[in-house]
């Protein structure tokens, strides 16, 4: 370090520092005495006053531009802190374990986070929070892996009663289509639920995939049972 005045340098970071022995200026006992009494300086006296009082000035502008460099130098050191914890977040995301999992692991994973069908009423395959629509928001493998796993899309579970409005009836509807695009080949198991009669673009919908259905649950009105049973039904388990 460089010592100037009561301050000195770092000479690594060019960081000011007020030295922990410096001297600091008091009042003297004639100013206490003027200060406590409101009395006017002796004509003597206002000479050196005056001197003092522009010195001092010159010190503060001296003090504030130092103070300046010194909040200039830490603005530079907090950015480029907050550039190297970037980095070394950065880091941290590539060499995660994870990335490095097999892919037949991580699809493992996945069936595991897909629910179980246990009541019609609990579990809807086509809400947008399932891990069959989660997982493949997650990165861009991970979609990957999902939409390219038949077995994943074999269990279609829709209550019609939680596809409340148009716009959000076709949303489902798109993702049923969806669902059955993705199971590719392979058989199917099938749970509906509907206290009215299912819309005809529904069961266009669902039709693409009634060849592969291996097992269908249906709590729907007649009406709409008599529309499903005109389809082939000869892979359907008993």
């Amino acid at each position: 370090m460089t010592e100037n005045s009561n301050l000195v340098r770092c000479t690594n970071c060019a960081l000011l520092f007020l030295q922990p022995n410096a001297p600091r200026r008091a009042r003297t006992a004639r100013v206490e005495e003027l200060l406590r009494e409101n009395s006017p300086p002796l004509d003597v006296e206002l000479s050196p006053f005056r001197s003092d009082m522009d010195n001092t000035r010159a010190a503060l502008q001296n003090l504030d531009a130092k103070i300046a460099q010194a909040k200039e130098v830490l603005d530079d050191l907090l950015s480029a802190r907050q550039q190297a914890q970037s980095h070394l977040e950065d880091a941290k995301l590539l060499l995660h374990p994870l990335r490095s999992f097999p892919s037949e692991l991580l699809v493992e994973i996945f069936s595991h986070c897909i629910p179980r069908v246990e009541n019609i009423e609990d579990t809807n395959t086509l809400d947008p929070r399932r891990a069959h629509w989660l997982v493949t928001r997650v990165c861009h493998r991970w979609r990957e892996l999902m939409v390219n796993s038949p077995r994943l899309w074999t269990q279609l579970l829709i209550d019609f009663s939680k596809h409340i409005g148009y716009n959000t009836d076709l949303q489902y509807a798109y993702r049923a289509s969806l669902f059955i695009e993705r199971s590719r080949g392979l058989p199917m198991e099938v749970y509906l639920g509907s206290p009215e009669p299912v819309s005809n673009h529904w069961l266009t919908v669902l039709e693409r995939g009634i060849p592969r259905w291996r097992y269908l649950h249906a709590d729907v009105p007649q009406s709409s049972l008599q529309c499903l049973f005109e389809h082939d039904f000869s892979n359907l388990r008993t």
